[in-house]
């Protein structure tokens, strides 16, 4: 008999025995259902910060909105992590923006991952298996990206029998299956998801647009999102493996309105349609093999990944028999192809080798406007410059994972990446280096330091950061995005089980893009290179946790403190400013019961204090009454005395909206059905006690009284989104 243990040791130990018969030259191979045991000696011993590992079915128990498991929201639950708008699933760790995290599904790495403008994640929780989150002291392997790293793991397919599950939510449902191909040899698993909330609008709209008819008038719009994944097993021998692997994301939304009838003063029929549609989607397909070889772990990952956006208007007209159609889109994409190699071998009892390297090639095309018009007679159209842009990177790196003394580990690598472009070419070198020292056997301090890069920003005009947002090749008009953090943290665990954690950081940033101030966005006369401005920025921070099982109750307190500030001599006057997303305190308090084996109760309360926006609070009084550029300006008529003046803008996020909080409260409801299927209810409350929560602020302006004063009083308004919102699912698992 041959014997394999594969042993994970961060917080939990992962037993996975492999026995088999030798006969000749062959294998045969019977793999075990795994075992997770629990060991709080990972808190302690391992080296490092700011780690979180999710399993499928933890973020499948947290209450969120409309019932639809979210591991992004999963992350908003942690210290020093914001989701920037509430109810979406931004994604702000430690003073970084969003387009700052790296996520890498088996191998691949995603461009885009939310549905519906950031409201949903595009990971289908009942096709993951776990994914694990870094806040800080990131490991030499992953590069790319400056504030975070996710590595997800779909499930992989049973070798053995078939298991899957259904699951019916308020506005989507969702299937997985994984079955084996052939025993113990090939395996496939299959995820799709999809909304009906298309199916819900249609009727809604049928109503409407009955009692609009006789008024010629008729609205249009719908939405709709699928995201899928497939992965296929097979194992060669009991040294090979490989993997491939599918995913698929997209959304489609649009908005417009018809208008018919005879137009007034002639006798001539017409049809007007104005459509606005926004589409965009992610996908990619990787190829894994695993391979054990020269007393160590072989590992390539071959792999081609997308993103593409595309915000498209049209509008017809037709009058009497001649219809003319105008259409202008506007397309943003960004392709990568990339293979990855890494190698990693036990020196000895105390120290583990791992190095590797990775090629890509992105192509991006962030800004292309096409128009084209159509009528009886003629047509033309008009292309706008294909702005195809490639480069390539090279990376290699080293680590070394070693324990010199039974009360210290040490964790030391180097990340060397070269970005190659027709412009510039740069050469980043990224060391990382982060220690454990016990004190005890229940105390520990640790330390990290991490230098990263990114070459790549999406740069948003919008308050809020959508899927729509071009990924801009930065790196070919400056210096690289770059950030380094260094973390010191305290670990405790107390003899009546208390787990506490205190960790204090710094992160420093440079090369941070934005796009500059009074630069149309849209204007297709000015290239993108000639709309953006480089500054730095820099937030600084502690986090804290505290976690105690109190027999069948498990509960979580964390608490978050950061100041988070950008500087841009572009920008601001160059002065100092805070970011939109300074947020300056964050309070999470979790709590799992489970009542009886088959009822479970999940609550969570966040506060936060509140997001930053920019507001001019005064008014100015310009010569003349006459003020064509200046900003937010409120038309004046001169001949009615309506005269506002012009808003003046101090600073940049000069005005802090008032502080967030929510309850959230989730039930779920477990049984087997007289066949053996296990099935479950999930029934929640989004903002349970519905407050209304800060989106945004507006400015009006009001008439002074008495009604014979001249003047206006300014109006300041805050704008909520999301109120209380019940929902229940059921999932039926086989």
């Amino acid at each position: 008999m041959i014997y394999r243990i594969v042993v994970s040791f961060y917080m939990a130990i992962s037993f996975v025995m492999v026995m088999g018969q030798e006969k000749s030259d062959t294998m045969a191979i019977t793999t075990l259902d795994e075992v997770l045991v629990t060991d709080d000696r990972g808190f302690l011993r391992d080296t490092r910060m700011g780690f979180h590992s999710f399993s499928a079915d933890k973020i499948k128990t947290l209450p969120v909105i409309f019932g639809e498991p979210d591991l992004i929201k999963a992350f908003h639950t942690l210290p020093g992590v914001s989701a920037g708008l509430e109810g979406f699933s931004g994604l702000y760790v430690r003073g970084g923006e969003n387009d700052q995290n790296l996520f890498i599904l088996d191998g691949m790495p995603l461009h885009n991952v939310s549905h519906l403008g950031g409201v949903f994640s595009t990971f289908n929780a009942y096709s993951l298996k776990k994914a694990d989150f870094y806040k800080s002291a990131f490991p030499v392997s992953f590069g790319g990206k400056i504030s975070s790293v996710t590595e997800l793991q779909l499930s992989a397919p049973g070798i053995e029998k078939t298991v899957g599950s259904f699951n019916l939510g308020l506005i989507s449902g969702s299937m997985f299956i994984a079955t084996p191909i052939k025993k113990n040899k090939t395996s496939i698993a299959v995820a799709l998801r999809r909304t009906w909330l298309d199916v819900v609008t249609v009727p809604t709209l049928a109503i409407i647009n009955a009692t609009t008819k006789s008024e010629g008038k008729k609205t249009i719009g719908g939405y709709h999102f699928i995201d899928g994944s497939l992965r296929l097993d097979h194992i060669w021998n009991s040294r090979l493996k490989s993997t491939l692997t599918g995913f698929y994301s997209g959304d489609s939304f649009k908005i417009g309105e018809e208008r018919f009838g005879i137009e007034d003063g002639y006798e001539t029929q017409y049809h007007k349609k104005d459509i606005n549609r926004l589409k965009w989607q992610s996908y990619g397909i990787s190829a894994n093999m695993t391979a054990n070889i020269w007393n160590g772990c072989l590992i390539c990952d071959l792999y081609w990944t997308g993103a593409e956006s595309k915000q498209i208007e049209s509008q017809d007209s037709k009058y009497s028999d001649k219809l003319v159609t105008n259409t202008t889109s506007n397309i943003n994409s960004i392709n990568e192809w990339g293979l990855v190699e890494s190698f990693d071998r036990d020196i000895s009892d105390r120290t583990t080798l791992k190095f590797g390297m990775g090629q890509s090639l992105r192509r991006y095309n962030p800004d292309r406007r096409n128009m084209t018009r159509i009528d009886k007679n003629e047509s033309y159209s008009l292309h706008g410059i294909s702005n195809h842009i490639s480069v390539g990177e090279l990376a290699a790196y080293i680590e070394c994972d070693w324990n010199p003394i039974d009360k210290m580990s040490v964790y030391a690598g180097t990340r060397i990446q070269t970005y190659i472009s027709c412009n510039k070419n740069h050469l980043s070198v990224e060391p990382r280096l982060s220690m454990q020292f016990s004190l005890s056997k229940s105390l520990s301090v640790k330390v990290s330091y991490s230098e990263m890069s990114q070459f790549m920003q999406q740069v948003s005009s919008n308050y809020i950061s959508l899927p729509t947002d071009s990924w801009l090749p930065t790196g070919t008009i400056g210096n690289p995005l770059k950030s380094n953090i260094t973390s010191i943290g305290v670990y405790a665990l107390s003899k009546n089980g208390y787990r506490i954690s205190a960790e204090g950081w710094y992160k420093d940033m440079t090369g941070v893009a934005e796009f500059k101030e009074g630069v149309s966005i849209f204007n297709p006369n000015v290239v993108w290179s000639d709309k953006i401005t480089f500054g730095k920025g820099w937030a600084y921070g502690c986090d804290v946790s505290l976690e105690k099982e109190f027999g069948n109750i498990h509960t979580n307190i964390s608490y978050g403190l950061m100041w988070n500030m950008r500087k841009f001599s572009d920008l601001n006057g160059g002065k100092t400013f805070p970011a939109k997303f300074d947020n300056r305190h964050k309070v999470d308090i979790s709590l799992n019961w489970t009542i009886r084996d088959n009822l479970i109760l999940n609550t969570q309360w966040q506060f936060m204090s509140g997001n930053r926006t920019t507001v001019a609070l005064y008014n100015i009084d310009l010569p003349n009454h006459f003020f064509p550029t200046a900003p937010f300006e409120r038309p004046s008529d001169s001949l009615q005395g309506d005269y506002t003046g012009a808003d003046l803008l101090t600073s940049r996020n000069n005005v802090r909206l008032p502080a967030f909080h929510r309850l959230n409260i989730g039930v779920t409801l477990t049984g087997k059905l007289h066949n053996g299927m296990r099935y479950s209810w999930n029934f929640g409350l989004y903002n349970a006690y519905c407050h209304m929560n800060a989106f945004t602020l507006t400015k009006d302006y009001v008439p002074k009284r008495p009604l014979d004063d001249p003047g206006w009083h300014r109006n300041f308004q805050v704008f909520s989104l999301i109120p209380v919102i019940p929902n229940i699912s059921y999932t039926l698992n086989f």
